[in-house]
């Protein structure tokens, strides 16, 4: 029902209580009328009056029985109420002529229909009946002589006041109608426009009002809905008790489910029954992004649990059930670009699913599809299979699409994953296992019986650090990358070769039928440094030194133990100059001397256990001593007095050589400044010591404290000690001349020899190696380099220190030369305190003599 029909019957309705009533006062005044002619005494005309008052009840009986509706409906509803107010009027007229004219009781009647008439009629019709009343009781008046005109004008008065004040309410309430329809109609439209289902149901449960939108909602036209039981329709939307709002299920014409918010109130209808108002909200979309969230979401809890393949199953499952697809896959694109691989799926045939290929102009016959991965990094494709004539909504594309992206993130976290896995067991550099990754790899092999052996081949580059020092560290890199290439290729396919930092390498082979197939292994890696390697246009040279260990079938080993075996094999290696070799019984012997020195030499230093000696420098023309060299002797309590051999490797390794070293120079300055001879004294520094960054510190330190002149105090630095950082060692050097010490090149000969260095690092002196000085009276060769190194000495000012002079034959042969200073057996061994100071006042005593 459209609201102008509404407004149509709303009207009509409004009318047929206006006649209903128009009748029931006609009865009631006629019927009075009746009764007030025949009890009135003298009453002129009075069956005329009876007759008059018995037809006015007769013509309100025959118009309650008339059909109006085709009158009442149209145009003519006013008209027909105008005439018949007016035919009251004229009835009112005539009774009240006949009753004696205005005077009479019945001229009052006037004021009924006009009454009446604002009540009921429209404006105009009122005016109509108002203006017809008074002209009819002025008529009236007339009619029954002037002496009535007089006493008729109060009356007539007080009627056209009546008249005014009637035709002020039709006004109003014309007004009041029309605001009342504007507001109804503005209401309408908006009911009719809103995105909200809107609609009323009677006392009888049937609709009896149904707006556009919620009729198009359901799929049928406001007409199919109306007067229809509304239960039919909105199932769950009508409340058992009260008021509020419900989420519901409704069913649409074509069987689609709807989910809608039903708000309910009650009100009454124009009639005063019962009615409930009912808006509908339609949430079928979001319901559905909801829901399809729930299952993605639910998915995504299941991504973290699962791996990729069972991951890829499970959205293939899900899609399916969701889009009622016959198949559903997850296609992964082959590295090539040129074709897919059905790595997961549902509802493919057996053997299928990683098995089956796809080349990519396959794939557009899929039914839906959405990528995987991103456009830089695609991984794949998820597609759906189904009838041929199928078409999706776009809801449903997009379910997919979430799908798609969440597997893009499932296999983007993957891939992270396996990168952060791949990093955390891998050396960034070459890209080669790391100590990690070595060692669980190690533990899980050890933790197996095993019917054969496993070995560790451990191996550390020779002189590396020279590379990075003399060529820089990115071609020191990049020896490292090409070295872990060739050993890539010279393995079996189920070694592992690891990088366990710096240049040290390890490879663990299983599977070796014995000690001799560790070593056919160690020659195999030995021939990837055979050949030289070709870096930034140079072809560099390297070697490397190899330690075995191995674990036999019944050995119980730990991952950590075969390590440091094969690490103590590797040093055996570099000291005796092998390629490799097999770790065994003595050197474990050996590791531990090791480890117990290192450990009794932390405590040396508290316990006061070191010593110094001094061996005299004694000038090679008058055959007294010129200085002394300190030299670091240890009391052991159980071992005895130890040289330098015996622990300062261990001293080097443990980083105890820097405070040891430190005490020397703090120890030697105080004990010499102590003698009453001017006395040089030289102090050996060495490389950890000198690169500690705190030696002109501890040299002015030990100055300051023992009141030693600095210009007795020599420090004895070899070539190594200088070329690790040619720059640092200039600052250092730098900063222990401005404090007024000497510094002396040891071990002259053995290394580099440059003249360069000496020029540059400007030295004061250099002590002839003793390996030279040893053969200098019967090696000609060896006499020659001695001699040539006095010879350069001189040339650049520097004073020359033979060490090791054991005989008289190779004093009297530097000497000869032009040699200035020595030291060595042949003078003195050297001597700890109070025998050093024995000797040199012996030697007082003699040149006294």
């Amino acid at each position: 029902m459209g609201p102008h029909a509404e407004r149509a019957a709303r009207q009509l309705a409004m009318a047929w209580a206006h006649v209903r009533l128009g009748v029931a006062l006609t009865f009631f005044l006629a019927g009075g009328g009746v009764v007030y002619a025949v009890l009135t005494d003298g009453a002129p005309h009075r069956p005329t009056l009876v007759a008059s008052f018995v037809s006015a009840l007769v013509i309100g009986a025959i118009v309650r029985k008339l059909r109006l509706d085709p009158v009442l409906a149209t145009r003519w509803r006013e008209p027909f109420f105008i005439a018949w107010s007016s035919s009251y009027l004229v009835l009112i007229a005539v009774m009240s002529v006949l009753d004696g004219g205005v005077s009479s009781p019945l001229a009052s009647l006037f004021f009924v229909p006009i009454v009446f008439a604002a009540l009921a009629y429209e404006r105009a019709s009122v005016a109509v009946v108002c203006g017809f009343g008074l002209a009819l009781y002025g008529l009236v008046a007339v009619l029954t002589g002037l002496d009535e005109v007089g006493r008729a004008i109060y009356p007539a008065f007080v009627l056209a006041a009546t008249t005014v004040m009637c035709l002020r309410f039709a006004d109003t309430q014309a007004s009041q109608r029309d605001e009342l329809e504007a507001s109804e109609e503005r209401y309408r439209r908006i009911i009719e426009t809103a995105n909200e289902g809107v609609c009323t149901v009677d006392a009888g449960g049937n609709v009896s009002f149904v707006n556009g939108p919620l009729a198009a909602m359901l799929g049928h036209a406001p007409g199919d809905l109306l007067g229809r039981p509304a239960e039919r329709f909105l199932a769950g939307a009508l409340p058992e008790a009260g008021e509020g709002a419900v989420d519901v299920e409704l069913r649409h014409r074509d069987g689609r489910t709807l989910w809608a918010i039903a708000s309910t109130a009650r009100l009454r209808d124009a009639g005063g029954d019962e009615a409930l108002l009912i808006m509908v909200t339609d949430i079928t979309d979001r319901k559905r992004v909801e829901l399809e969230r729930e299952v993605i979401a639910r998915l995504g809890e299941r991504a973290a649990e699962l791996e990729l393949p069972e991951l890829f199953d499970d959205a293939a499952r899900v899609v399916a059930a969701r889009l009622g697809l016959e198949r559903v896959g997850v296609l992964e694109l082959a590295p090539d670009g040129r074709e897919y691989l059905l790595s997961a799926g549902a509802g493919w045939p057996a053997g299928a699913v990683g098995q089956q290929r796809l080349a990519a102009g396959e794939t557009a016959s899929a039914a839906v599809s959405a990528a995987i991965g991103t456009a830089q990094h695609p991984f794949g494709l998820l597609v759906g299979h189904g009838a041929a004539d199928r078409s999706f909504a776009e809801e449903d594309l997009a379910f997919v699409t979430s799908v798609a992206q969440l597997l893009t993130t499932a296999v983007e976290r993957a891939e992270a994953q396996a990168r952060l896995r791949h990093q955390a067991l891998h050396d960034p550099l070459t890209d080669l296992p790391n100590r990690r990754c070595f060692l669980e790899r190690l533990h899980a092999l050890l933790a197996e019986p095993r019917p054969d052996h496993l070995a560790v081949l451990l191996l550390d580059l020779d002189d590396f650090k020279l590379v990075n020092d003399s060529l820089g560290h990115e071609i020191g890199d990049e020896l490292l990358r090409a070295l872990s290439a060739r050993l890539g290729q010279v393995v079996r396919g189920g070694d592992l070769v690891a990088r366990l930092g710096g240049d040290e390498f390890v490879v663990l082979c299983p599977g070796l039928s014995g000690p001799d197939s560790a070593e056919v292994l160690a020659a195999r890696l030995a021939s990837a440094w055979e050949r030289p390697f070709a870096i930034a246009g140079r072809e560099l040279f390297a070697g490397a030194s190899i330690g075995i260990a191995l674990a036999g079938p019944r050995r119980q080993a730990s991952a950590e133990q075969l390590l440091r075996e094969a690490d103590a094999a590797m040093y055996r290696a570099k000291e005796r100059g092998y390629g490799w070799a097999t770790y065994h019984d003595d050197l474990q012997s050996q590791a531990l001397e090791s480890l117990r020195t290192e450990n009794e030499l932390r405590l040396a230093l508290e316990r006061g256990e070191l010593r110094l000696a001094y061996q005299p420098i004694v000038d090679l023309e008058s055959g007294r001593p010129t200085g002394v060299e300190a030299l670091l002797r240890w009391a052991h309590p159980e071992r005895g007095l130890l040289a330098p051999a015996d622990f300062l490797a261990a001293a080097e390794r443990t980083g105890l050589i820097v405070p040891i070293g430190r005490w020397c120079l703090h120890e030697a300055c105080r004990q010499v400044a102590g003698w009453d001879r001017e006395l040089e004294l030289t102090v050996n520094v060495s490389a950890r010591q000198f690169a500690a960054g705190t030696l002109a510190a501890d040299v002015r330190a030990a100055l300051a404290a023992s009141g030693l002149a600095p210009e007795r105090l020599g420090l004895e630095l070899t070539e190594h000690t200088l070329i690790e950082d040619p720059g640092e060692a200039q600052r250092v050097l730098s900063e222990l001349r401005a404090a007024g010490v000497r510094v002396l090149l040891d071990d002259f000969g053995t290394g580099y020899s440059s003249l360069g260095y000496l020029r540059r690092f400007n030295i004061d002196a250099v002590k002839i190696d003793r390996t030279f000085v040893a053969g200098v009276h019967e090696d000609v060769e060896q006499r020659a380099i001695v001699e040539a190194i006095v010879k350069m000495a001189e040339a650049l000012g520097l004073d020359v220190v033979a060490e090791g002079v054991e005989l008289e034959a190779q004093l009297s042969e530097l000497r000869r030369m032009g040699g200035t200073r020595a030291q060595g057996f042949l003078f003195s061994r050297p001597l700890t305190v109070p025998d050093i100071d024995r000797l040199l006042a012996g030697w007082d005593r003699a040149a006294q003599a």
